[in-house]
């Protein structure tokens, strides 16, 4: 869990000169916020496409992400903040992949704090005591229940960690 705090700033850099010139000639030292703008920053207009519909009649909540980060990515979630979504341009970054303008290139993490994990070292750390949790109760580790327990941190809406 140290080294995914550490390292988050870093996420996403494909060229190792970046990382030097937003973190120094010694790289990461230390916890870190995530830059802006990041200079390889591709993720904008990622699918998730979630049948709301389909969601309503199942009584299944499909929101994974938050409201403030809606205008990030190609969803079928609504858009209560009535938000600009922010587009790729036609620009190819370092990597080839196409990326928004330059202000518009958010670090996938851009909400996270020197310090604080990434999405995955919370699911895992969920996994973690999940195990826990059933070895200590059950003796045996029952995949269905911790799907269960993934569903419910990822739709939570007190989670401020759930897509980042």
């Amino acid at each position: 869990f140290i080294s995914d705090s550490l390292s988050m700033a870093t996420h996403w850099y494909y060229n190792r000169d970046n990382i030097y010139k937003d973190f120094g000639k010694d790289g990461i030292t230390k916890y870190e916020n995530a830059k802006h703008p990041h200079p390889e920053a591709f993720m904008i207009g990622e699918k998730y496409l979630p049948n709301i519909e389909m969601s309503k009649e199942l009584n299944r909540n499909v929101d994974i992400i938050r409201q403030k980060h809606r205008k990030f990515y190609n969803t079928t979630l609504p858009n209560d903040l009535n938000e600009q979504k922010i587009k790729k341009t036609t620009t190819e970054s370092e990597h080839g992949n196409s990326v928004a303008d330059k202000q518009e290139r958010y670090h996938y993490h851009h909400d996270l704090k020197a310090g604080d994990n990434t999405l995955s070292a919370h699911l895992c750390r969920l996994l973690l005591r999940d195990i826990a949790k059933q070895l200590s109760s059950t003796k045996r580790f029952k995949d269905k229940l911790f799907a269960q327990s993934f569903i419910d941190y990822m739709t939570t809406n007190e989670n401020e960690q759930r897509i980042d």
